[in-house]
């Protein structure tokens, strides 16, 4: 039969006769229209004497048969390779419960059990599911399956010895009673599939955790109909206050984005976002201004698609970037560059009037020197000589501005603190420039509600404060003015103010005065000279003392600079309680020189 050619000996007809029984001895005749099989059966026939006389042969076609059973044997052998190759363990059992055909996977573990039920040997085994707690073996058990339970996808863990994670399906097979006939039961190891799972949540839930605690609001929106599918607490905050009625997180979400915050998706958006989807990577929205509380934001949008498996968009990630204090810092960097220009401008004015005036003077000395004629002109040089000083101390005013405000910038401006009866010391420091005030014609009143008021303050410093404030209410007050100096006690701290009756300032720059490089008129031609430090200095004096400082004016009645010290002492310099004040009269000169120069 396995195509070795038959002699004629070994035919059926002649083995019978030889006293052989043949049963179902196959042959293959290969004939030109093709190939048959043929299966013999026969038997020998004795006489009285027990010798072979004769033999009956019976033979039937069976190239049909053969050609089936061939069929059946390669699906077989395709099946066994099939099952073999299947990466779970493969049990069929028969309706008592016991294995009738393995895989190679099952057969690995069979070889050490001493039983051929399946079922008994699940029942020997402790399995827990995902969360540690141990399973009713009833879940399994075969009084069940033979009643048509299936079992499917039984996710459990077991040690083996080591832990071991399990899919386990049971199927049974019913006959038309309805009993079960097999069964099949596949028990599939998922251990780095449920620690890849896992892992995958850890980082999920790390990623989530993250993103909702994340300082960027983030959106996500399902595409194309633009629910929302998820945001985290900063861009609830963002929506919040663009659209008032939003409550909560779990209110918003599965809602269009437009039915949550009609005012978020306008055109510019909108339009961003198709193209983020259209052309399937990130787009980038710069400097959005939303209208929230009331107030003015700036955002960078960034738009992100998120692909699925068949590689269309299915959502889109927003994440805001909040640039309003970058665009306010740029404004104000813009602002102090503008300053810084048109402080240079203005200090190149202050330094180059004075010496302007020293060089012209020399210039003349110089001529009356080459002439001869220095006695003849000594009235005039004496009136330059004069110039000369008021514009050395007017430079010497300006450099000592520009050094302090430096200092203070950089926290090396110290204060040197003593006790001191403040009232005497405004007192002598407001009749030390009488004199100055006489010659501008103008009238100098001081009054206090308190005789003596014992503090603790940088006598200098204040000096400079009050001189600053003098010198500027000199400056802006016509002929026959008054200027007011009144000191009042309110107990936890003394006030100080200097007013006049002169030109007053603009509402507007009120709150712009104390500025540095700011001044009420910044025209390089006026009436009076300035760089625009002095203020900015005196209100860091009096803040560096605790302290602080305010103005009121009206355009046409004047102005009155009040500064408010606090009342305590030093322990530091008890003894100087008594001590007077000697003002310093080229630190008058100093401060005053703006006004004698003009």
């Amino acid at each position: 039969m396995e195509n070795k050619l038959i002699s004629l000996e070994d035919m059926p007809e002649y083995r019978a006769l030889r006293g052989a029984k043949v049963s179902d001895y196959r042959i293959t005749a290969h004939r030109p229209e093709g190939k048959y099989n043929f299966s013999f059966s026969g038997s020998p026939i004795y006489d009285e004497k027990g010798k072979i006389t004769m033999a009956i042969i019976c033979c039937r076609d069976i190239t049909r048969k053969v050609r089936s059973e061939e069929v059946i044997n390669v699906q077989k052998e395709q099946l066994e390779k099939v099952l073999d190759n299947i990466s779970e363990e493969l049990y069929i059992w028969n309706s008592q419960g016991e294995y009738i055909m393995l895989n190679k996977h099952a057969q690995k573990r069979v070889d050490s059990w001493n039983t051929k039920n399946i079922f008994a040997i699940l029942n020997e085994r402790d399995f827990y599911d995902l969360s540690g707690n141990e399973v009713d073996k009833s879940t399994y058990s075969f009084s069940k399956i033979k009643d048509g339970k299936e079992i499917q996808d039984l996710i459990v863990a077991t040690y083996d010895p080591f832990k071991k994670y399990l899919c386990i399906n049971i199927k049974p097979i019913l006959d038309i009673n309805n009993n079960v006939n097999i069964g099949i039961l596949t028990i599939e190891d998922i251990t780095n599939d449920i620690l890849y799972q896992q892992s995958v949540e850890r980082q999920a839930t790390l990623l989530y955790q993250i993103i909702y605690n994340l300082d960027l609001p983030l959106l996500r929106l399902s595409y194309p109909d633009f629910k929302i599918i998820d945001i985290n607490q900063k861009e609830f905050i963002v929506l919040k206050e663009l659209e008032s009625k939003v409550n909560s997180i779990i209110d918003i979400k599965s809602k269009n984005i437009n039915e949550v915050c009609p005012n978020f998706m306008d055109n510019e958006n909108y339009q961003y976002i198709i193209k983020c989807a259209e052309e399937k990577k990130p787009s980038y929205l710069n400097n959005v201004k939303y209208i929230m509380n009331n107030k003015e934001k700036n955002f960078n949008l960034i738009f992100e698609p998120i692909l699925a498996l068949n590689g269309e968009v299915k959502e889109i990630i927003i994440i805001m970037i909040d640039i309003t204090s970058e665009i306010k810092a740029n404004l104000e960097m813009k602002s102090l560059l503008k300053l810084q220009d048109e402080f240079l401008a203005n200090i190149s004015h202050e330094l180059k009037t004075p010496l302007n005036v020293i060089f012209s003077s020399a210039q003349l000395f110089n001529m009356y020197c080459k002439k001869g004629s220095l006695e003849e002109n000594r009235p005039s040089m004496v009136k330059y000589l004069s110039s000369i000083t008021q514009n050395c101390y007017r430079l010497s005013k300006l450099i000592s501005n520009i050094v302090d405000a430096s200092k203070i910038d950089a926290g090396f401006y110290e204060l040197n603190k003593s006790n001191y009866n403040i009232v005497s010391v405004v007192e002598e420091i407001v009749m030390s420039v009488v004199d100055y005030s006489k010659s501008r014609a103008l009238n100098i009143v001081f009054d206090t509600n308190v005789e003596e008021k014992i503090i603790a303050f940088d006598a200098e410093k204040i000096e400079r404060v009050i001189l600053n404030l003098l010198s500027n209410a000199i400056k802006f007050s016509n002929e026959n003015d008054d200027i007011f100096v009144d000191i009042i006690d309110k107990g936890d701290f003394i006030e100080i103010s200097v007013s006049d009756t002169g030109t007053g300032i603009d509402k507007h720059h009120l709150g712009i005065i104390f500025d540095r490089f700011k001044q009420a008129d910044n025209s390089l031609v006026r009436n009076a000279q300035g760089s625009g430090i002095g203020l900015n200095l005196v209100k860091s004096i009096v803040d560096l003392h605790g302290g602080r400082i305010f103005v009121e004016s009206e355009i046409g009645e004047g102005s009155r600079f009040t500064f408010i010290l606090p009342a305590v002492l030093t322990q530091e310099d008890n003894n100087k309680a008594n001590k007077k004040f000697n003002g310093n009269n080229q630190t008058i000169s100093i401060e005053l020189s703006d006004t004698l120069c003009m």
